[in-house]
């Protein structure tokens, strides 16, 4: 007789080691992704909560045509530190006071364009060059049109919306090397920007009304950047939207230097039917100082000297001092805002101003309106 048995079925073998050891083995990876996982959304979500403030956002507000703009009568006080105050008036120029559409018979009045190192980020209202200029000269009224963040592009839009409606006998296009780049793109630090074009020889202007989202969703665009960081999310853009083409630098330099000629030869015609002198002011940041970097330079140069255009590349002056004292022109950590640091301090501010006004003063047409104004404050 056979006999045969049955396992029962809720008995089950012991595992063997290498069964054990297996899952054992995955457990732990498991437990370690999950641990990674934590550990990066943790560093991610202190990034956020300790993340300095744009300063900008403080002070600007959504304008349709240029992205974003100082908004008018806004009284900083204290905004970059102890008596680092910053005003804007009515017309949304960094100043204390309203300007009149005339300009006064004994000064000379100068409009600086410009971005956030025109603006003055991360010093007080007397002590952006715009103002120092001032202080070169009484005889000089300045208008700073400065706004943080703009690029050759947006700089000349707000300043043909400004054109018509103050008198002014010079303009001083006032940029870094950077702002030829912001041109390409229709963002800036997650804000949406108009960009400029050619269509044959004339200037487009694109991405208008430029989209207001940034500002719907202001927190989401502060921490966008940093959300990017969790490898989920890029994960998920790669599936969604695939791999995004970012132009590289050769590419974003060859569609500025098409677009920044049309923009100077048109602010040079206007400034010559209204007999202003104009002035392509090019601002030196520390990379320039310390690493002297020329390409755009050369090629401005050479661009101003084909079409008989006053540029005056300002780094010479400054490039000569010695490395402390060139440390010194520029902000430190010093001021609690995003991007500060780079920017001129307030001696730095006088030292451009101080080299700015000497090449006025040697320019015939300056020096021949300067008298001018001189000859009024006399009378």
């Amino acid at each position: 007789m056979v006999s045969t048995s049955t396992e029962h079925p809720s008995i089950r073998r012991p595992l063997s080691r290498s069964r054990k050891l297996c899952y054992s083995l995955i457990a732990t990876a498991l437990a370690a992704l999950l641990l990674e996982g934590a550990s990066s959304t943790a560093v991610v979500v202190y990034k956020m909560v300790t993340a300095p403030r744009l300063a900008e956002r403080l002070h600007t507000e959504y304008d349709p045509q240029l992205g974003w703009i100082n908004k008018a009568d806004f009284s900083g006080r204290h905004l970059y530190g102890p008596d680092r105050h910053l005003h804007t008036n009515a017309q949304r120029f960094r100043d204390t006071e309203p300007l009149f559409k005339a300009a006064p018979a004994n000064r000379v009045r100068v409009v600086c364009s410009g971005d956030s190192f025109t603006l003055g980020y991360g010093v007080g209202d007397p002590d952006t060059w715009c103002v120092q200029l001032e202080k070169c000269d009484a005889r000089l009224q300045t208008v700073n049109l400065g706004q943080g963040g703009y690029g050759v592009d947006q700089a000349y839009l707000w300043y043909q919306r400004v054109e018509p409606h103050y008198e002014h006998a010079i303009h001083l296009f006032a940029f870094i090397t950077e702002d030829f780049r912001r041109m390409a793109n229709d963002t800036f630090v997650g804000y949406g920007k108009p960009v400029l074009s050619l269509e044959g020889d004339r200037l487009r202007t694109g991405n208008v009304p430029v989209p207001r989202t940034a500002y719907r969703l202001a927190s989401l665009v502060r921490n966008g950047n940093l959300l990017s960081e969790l490898n989920s999310v890029r994960v998920a853009r790669r599936l969604l939207w695939g791999k995004p083409h970012v132009p590289t630098a050769p590419e974003v330099d060859a569609n500025s230097r098409r677009v920044a000629p049309r923009i100077f030869a048109e602010l040079a015609r206007q400034h010559e039917r209204n007999g202003r002198l104009f002035v392509l002011v090019h601002l030196p940041t520390k990379a320039d100082l310390l690493r002297r970097s020329s390409t755009w330079r050369e090629f401005l140069s050479r661009l101003a000297n084909e079409n008989g255009w006053n540029y005056w590349y300002l780094g010479d002056e400054l490039a000569a001092l010695p490395r402390d004292e060139i440390e010194a022109l520029f902000l430190g950590n010093e001021v609690p805002y995003l991007a500060a640091a780079g920017h001129y301090s307030a001696p730095g501010n006088r030292r451009i101003a101080t080299a700015l006004y000497a090449r006025l003063a040697d320019h015939p047409d300056v020096r021949r309106r300067l008298q001018a104004a001189q000859q009024h404050g006399s009378n």
